[in-house]
């Protein structure tokens, strides 16, 4: 069931009649000035924004119970300008919203409302730590709005600015998939070549690196890191990717004196079953990631040495071209937004949709000078060198085309991945952790390297719902491949 709250207050207004370009990203027209949630997603629009409901816990999400729908209040509140109070020693919510003051209980059904006491139907409850209100009171007695229900769609908004049940059943359609979007891996882990995932039931797929041997293993273990288990042996794997019963990922083939090529594979998570997805001679993949039933992966041409991206079904067919921009990398998703970079043209960091029918102009100039980029919650993040050899981390938030120093003063370049709310860094051999917005830095730990190794430090981080991963480099020789030790830690 999608949620489709829509409001007037505290937010921008628009006025061209079927989508807006807002600095270099489209915004449907339909879906400003709204909220749009889906029930048990932790995912949300917000004018027109995808993002999360809440950032620091994926399991807030609107839920139903006995028939009714329940919203996490503190999100709504403050998303429709509103101001919300707790008092956790008495269980008691004040929330302060269109010049109506409300007062609940947690587990009480009796409310005061603007002075008045109401009996509602179902209590403000606690779930997941996150107080939980009735939808129809709250929509329609403290904000005084209608609420259209569509096939499980629940559109909430003033009178007569409803979505229709026919000219917008294909944007509610879309809707639904982008709010229930699965991806075979977080963008974070693929950036950092996705050798670490974790499966719904905790169970963790990794890759151990040997680049000294030039042999890579894919293996399976539990969450606790028993019943291990080799599924496959080869001399690249990369880029894991959970679809159902199967492991997607990219894996070398072909005639190795002549050229190394990459080429997109899937393995049952038993071990079983390998096969090739696609069966091109001259096929070459060198980053790729499945978003629901579609694989998008980039094309790379050995003749000009250009990456274009393109997208395949699960089973390698229907083959589109989503973008030609050339030696394009580092793309990522979140929702029906497709971010990546591009070195050619100084055209460094570009947006279009799923499909590719839209593209706009770079979003973040002179970026391709700095590092690999992450979007998360429509916020890019990326690491960049000011002044020569002191190094920050950098937040350019999309919504509002500003950008927020995160960390300064680093004595080297970080390695960094996301997860919900929190940044993991390196610096040298040493682990750290920061909030998105720049506090509550922490250090994790120290990794160390064998006495007789030259130099060391921290590769790749990889995090996922309950592990933290880290590549610990070491080097023998100035020449040498770095010996690569992967260690797991619980977060």
């Amino acid at each position: 069931m999608v949620l489709i709250l829509l409001f007037s207050t505290n937010l921008k207004a628009f006025s061209l009649e079927d989508e807006d370009i807002y600095e270099g990203i489209y915004i449907d027209n339909k879906l400003k000035d709204k909220i749009i949630v889906f029930i048990g997603s932790d995912k949300c629009y917000v004018d027109g924004f995808f993002d999360r409901i809440d950032i620091s816990n994926s399991s807030v999400t609107p839920i139903v119970i006995d028939g009714r729908t329940l919203l996490p209040v503190r999100f709504f509140v403050e998303n429709f300008g509103g101001n919300i109070k707790w008092d956790g020693s008495n269980k008691r919510i004040d929330i302060s919203i269109n010049n109506s003051e409300l007062t609940m209980y947690i587990g009480n059904n009796k409310v005061i409302l603007n002075n008045t006491e109401r009996e509602i139907d179902v209590p403000p409850q606690l779930i997941n730590n996150r107080t939980y209100l009735p939808l129809r009171f709250f929509v329609e007695e403290l904000l005084k709005k209608d609420i259209l229900y569509y096939n499980g769609l629940v559109s909430v908004s003033d009178k007569n600015c409803n979505l229709s049940e026919v000219e917008d059943k294909e944007l509610m359609d879309r809707l639904i998939r982008d709010l229930n979007q699965k991806l075979g891996n977080t963008a974070g882990n693929i950036r950092q070549w996705g050798i670490v995932a974790e499966d719904n039931d905790g169970t963790i797929f990794y890759v151990e690196r040997n680049r000294l041997k030039r042999q890579d293993k894919l293996y399976r273990m539990d969450v606790n890191g028993g019943n291990k288990k080799l599924l496959l042996t080869s001399e690249i794997i990369y880029d894991l990717n959970l679809v159902g019963d199967w492991i997607y990922f990219l894996k070398d083939f072909g005639d190795k004196k002549i050229h190394h090529s990459y080429a997109i594979y899937k393995i049952k998570k038993d071990g079983t079953n390998l096969t090739k997805v696609t069966n091109k001679v001259n096929e070459e993949a060198r980053y790729m990631l499945v978003v629901d039933d579609w694989i998008y992966f980039d094309d790379w041409n050995n003749d000009n040495y250009t990456r274009t991206l393109k997208r395949i079904d699960l089973d390698g067919s229907n083959e589109t071209m989503i973008n030609n921009e050339q030696s394009l990398w580092a793309f990522c998703v979140e929702g029906n937004n497709l971010y990546f970079a591009s070195t050619y043209n100084q055209k460094p960091y570009i947006w279009t949709d799923l499909n590719g029918s839209k593209e706009r102009n770079p979003l973040l100039p002179k970026l391709f000078a700095i590092d690999t980029p992450l979007t998360h919650n429509g916020v890019v993040y990326y690491a960049y060198e000011s002044p020569r050899f002191v190094y920050n981390i950098i937040g350019y938030d999309l919504r509002t085309m500003t950008k927020k120093v995160i960390l300064e003063g680093l004595d080297e370049v970080p390695e960094f991945n996301i997860y919900e709310d929190r940044i993991y860094y390196s610096q040298k051999l040493k682990l750290y952790s920061v909030k998105l917005d720049g506090t509550d830095n922490k250090f994790i730990r120290e990794f160390t390297i064998d006495n007789s190794a030259i130099d060391g430090g921290i590769g790749n981080i990889f995090v996922t719902k309950n592990k933290v991963a880290v590549e610990v480099l070491q080097w023998w020789t100035r020449d040498s491949q770095a010996d690569i030790r992967l260690v797991f830690m619980n977060k």
